[in-house]
């Protein structure tokens, strides 16, 4: 079963919103699998999204 939130939060993060890693980060790998096949991303779109995210937050430090 695909966790809802967690399909949300990746949708969220593919759109830049650096507040989606929280709930990304805190699940597990299968299940982050999961929603990123709910919502048609490939895990590793979703993985380059949240690096791209971080480093942006790391060069506004």
């Amino acid at each position: 079963m695909v966790d809802r939130k967690l399909s949300e939060a990746l949708r969220r993060a593919l759109e830049g919103d650096a507040n989606a890693l929280v709930d990304i980060s805190t699940a597990d790998h299968l299940s982050v699998r999961e929603a990123a096949r709910s919502i048609g991303a490939p895990l590793i779109v979703t993985r380059v999204a949240a690096v791209s995210i971080l480093r942006g937050l790391m060069c506004q430090m």
